[in-house]
C-alpha cells in the first residue's frame, strides 16, 4: 500500500481531531458560565443574606456589583430600603429615584418611603406633595397621614398638622404616635398649657415615653416652672439615657435653676458730650419653688465735657452714685407671676438720694394671651436731672396676643409722672402718657440655631408741660420703626444675636427726621456660665427737644454659676 504524504497525513489527524471535538460534551467551565443578568441576581441574593446577618457594608458593596452589572429598578428599591434602615437618608432617596427612573411602576409604591426620607433630610415641604397625593388616594392610611402631619409641623403650617392630627384620634383616640404628634403641634404653637395636656394623655398609657417625657419638660419650662420641668426630663433620662435631645433640655432646667453671680460694667457717649459709666455687681438664686431673688450693688460715674456742660447748673461735669437694689418673683402656676423690688442710690450732688421701686403681676389666662400691670418709680440719667431731683412715677398696662407662636401683638398704654425740685421757677410736677403698639413676625426659626423675626413698633408720647429740667417730656412725640431681631449660633454654645431698627420721629411744632438704633452682642457658654460682650448705638435726626441725639456704647458681661 503507497504510503501518504506527511503533510497530507497531518491534515487528517487535524480533521479527525476537529470532529471528534464537536461530538465530546462541553468542559465544566463552560457549563458555569453565567449572563450580566444572573450574576446581578446571585448578587443581588448575596446582599439579602449579608443583611439579614447584619453585615451592611457587605451588603451594600453587593448591592452596588449587582446594579453595575444590571441596573434593576428592584434592586435599587432593595438598596434603598437599606439605606433608610441604616439612617442613610440621602443615599436612600437617590436609590429610591433611580428605581423609579429604572422602572416607572415602582413610583406609586415609593412615594410614602421617599416622603419619609425627605422629611428626615429636612425636606419637609418636598415631602408634602407625594404624602398628599397618597393620602388622598388612600384616606385611610393612618401611616402616611402620621407622615404627612409631621410634614406639615416640620414646614411650619402648624395648624393644617394639629387639624390632621385631631383628625386621625378621632378615628383612634389610642394611638400614642399621633397623640405625641399633636402635643408636639400645639407645643411649636405656643399654645403650652394645651400641649401638656395631651403629653399627660400619652404618659397615662405609657410612663416610660421618653419623647412625651422631653416636651412636656419643654412646655413647663416655656410656662417658667422649671422644678417640675425638672423632673420631667429626670425621668426622660432614665427611659433614655443616652438620646441628644434629652441631654439637651437637662442644661436648658439646670442654666434657670443655678444661682450664680454677675459682673456687668457698661459704657456709653452721647452727641451731648456725656459719658456714663456703671459697674454692677448681681447675685440671682431661687431659695424655694417658684421664687426667683436678685440683689445688685453698683457704682456709677458721671462725665460731661464741653459744651455739655454749659446746659447743667454751675457748668457741673462730674457726678458719681452708689446704689443697691433687691427683686424678687414668685409663680406657683402658669396663670399668674408676681414681681416687686426696690433700690436706693446716693449721688455725690445736691443731696440727691433717690429711692426706686416696682411692683407689678403678669397674667395669663390663657396659651397665647399676656397682661402686665406695673408701677415704677426711678429717675433719670443726666447730670442737669439728677441736679434738679428729678423723680418719675409710671403705671402701665400691656395685653400681648400671640398667633401660632409667628406673631406677636402687644399694645401697650401708661401714665406718667414727673416729680423735681427745680429753682427755675419751672413747675414741680409733670404728667404724660405714652401709647404702643409692637408687631413682631417670625420669618425664620431653625430649632435653637437660628431665629430670625421682623418687628414693626409704633409709639406715642406727651406730656402737659415741656420742662427743661433734664429729661425728655416733650409735649407730643411719635415714632414709627421697623426692623429685625435674630440670633444665630454658629458654632456650639457660641450664639451671635441683634437688633437692628429704623424708622421716623415727629415732635409737635418740628420737623421729622429719621431714626436708627442697633444693639449687637455675642455670648459664650462656658458649662452653665456665661461670657457676653455687646455694643450699641443710636442715631436721631428728628428736630425739637431731641434734636440731633447719637448715643453709642458697649458691655461686658459674666455669669459665673456656683
Amino acid at each position: 500500500m503507497p504510503r501518504l504524504p506527511a503533510s497530507r497525513t497531518l491534515l487528517l489527524l487535524l480533521a479527525a481531531l476537529l470532529f471528534l471535538g464537536e461530538s465530546l460534551p462541553p468542559r465544566a467551565a463552560a457549563q458555569e458560565t453565567e449572563s450580566p443578568k444572573e450574576r446581578a441576581e446571585a448578587l443581588a441574593e448575596e446582599a439579602r443574606q449579608f443583611w439579614d446577618l447584619n453585615a451592611y457594608p457587605q451588603a451594600i458593596g453587593k448591592f452596588r456589583e449587582s446594579l453595575a452589572l444590571d441596573p434593576r429598578g428592584e434592586t435599587y428599591r432593595d438598596l434603598g430600603d437599606l439605606y433608610a434602615e441604616r439612617d442613610m437618608h440621602g443615599d436612600a432617596i437617590a436609590a429610591y429615584r433611580s428605581a423609579i427612573a429604572e422602572n416607572p411602576a415602582l413610583e406609586p409604591e415609593l412615594r410614602l418611603s421617599l416622603g419619609q426620607q425627605m422629611i428626615w433630610t429636612d425636606r419637609a415641604k418636598e415631602a408634602i406633595p407625594l404624602l398628599a397625593s397618597i393620602v388622598a388616594n388612600r384616606p385611610h392610611d393612618v401611616e402616611a397621614r402620621r407622615y404627612l402631619a409631621l410634614a406639615y409641623r416640620w414646614s411650619d403650617r402648624l395648624k393644617e398638622s394639629e387639624d390632621l392630627y385631631r383628625n386621625i384620634l378621632a378615628g383612634n383616640p389610642a394611638d400614642l404616635e399621633a397623640r405625641r404628634g399633636l402635643a408636639e403641634a400645639l407645643l411649636w404653637q405656643g399654645r403650652f398649657r394645651a400641649a401638656t395636656v395631651e403629653f399627660d394623655h400619652v404618659l397615662n398609657a405609657n410612663p416610660a415615653d421618653a419623647e412625651a417625657l422631653t416636651g412636656l419638660s419643654r412646655a413647663t419650662l416655656f410656662l417658667d416652672m422649671p422644678e417640675e420641668a425638672g423632673r420631667y426630663i429626670a425621668r426622660a433620662a432614665q427611659a433614655s439615657p443616652g438620646d441628644k435631645e434629652v441631654r439637651d433640655q437637662i442644661e436648658r432646667v439646670r442654666e434657670r435653676l443655678v444661682p450664680y453671680v454677675g459682673l456687668e460694667a457698661r459704657g456709653s457717649h452721647d452727641s451731648d458730650d456725656l459719658s456714663l459709666y456703671e459697674l454692677t455687681l448681681s447675685a440671682h438664686g431661687r431659695p424655694a419653688r417658684g421664687l426667683d431673688v436678685d440683689g445688685a450693688v453698683r457704682q456709677l460715674f458721671f462725665r460731661q465735657g464741653s459744651p455739655g456742660k454749659q446746659e447743667n447748673l454751675n457748668d457741673e461735669d462730674s457726678v458719681d452714685g452708689t446704689g443697691g437694689s433687691l427683686s424678687f418673683s414668685f409663680r406657683r402656676s402658669p396663670a399668674i407671676e408676681w414681681h416687686a423690688g426696690g433700690g436706693y442710690t446716693r449721688y455725690d450732688i445736691n443731696d440727691f438720694h433717690p429711692w426706686s421701686g416696682n411692683f407689678g403681676v403678669t397674667i395669663t389666662p390663657a396659651d397665647t394671651v399676656r397682661f402686665n400691670l406695673d408701677w415704677e418709680r426711678g429717675h433719670w440719667n443726666s447730670v442737669l436731672s439728677l441736679q434738679n431731683q428729678v423723680t418719675s412715677d409710671t403705671l402701665s398696662l400691656s395685653a400681648s396676643r400671640n398667633f401660632l407662636w409667628k406673631t406677636e401683638i402687644t399694645a401697650s398704654a401708661a401714665l406718667l409722672y414727673h416729680h423735681n425740685e427745680n429753682e427755675t421757677g419751672q413747675a414741680r410736677e409733670n404728667r404724660g402718657e405714652r401709647f404702643g403698639l409692637e408687631v413682631t413676625r417670625r420669618l425664620y426659626l431653625r430649632g435653637d440655631l437660628v431665629h430670625v423675626a421682623g418687628i414693626l413698633r409704633f409709639g406715642w408720647l406727651g406730656f402737659s408741660e415741656d420742662l427743661d429740667v433734664g429729661v425728655f417730656d416733650p409735649k407730643r412725640y411719635t415714632t414709627e420703626e421697623a426692623g429685625v431681631d435674630w440670633g444665630w449660633q454658629f458654632r456650639p454654645r457660641w450664639v451671635f444675636h441683634g437688633t437692628v431698627m429704623a424708622g421716623a420721629q415727629q415732635e409737635k411744632g418740628a420737623k421729622s427726621g429719621p431714626t436708627y438704633s442697633a444693639e449687637l452682642g455675642l455670648d459664650r457658654k462656658i458649662g452653665l456660665g456665661l461670657v457676653s460682650v455687646g455694643g450699641f448705638a443710636s442715631d436721631s435726626h428728628a428736630r425739637g427737644q431731641g434734636e440731633g441725639f447719637r448715643r453709642i456704647g458697649g458691655l461686658f458681661r459674666i455669669r459665673i454659676p456656683f
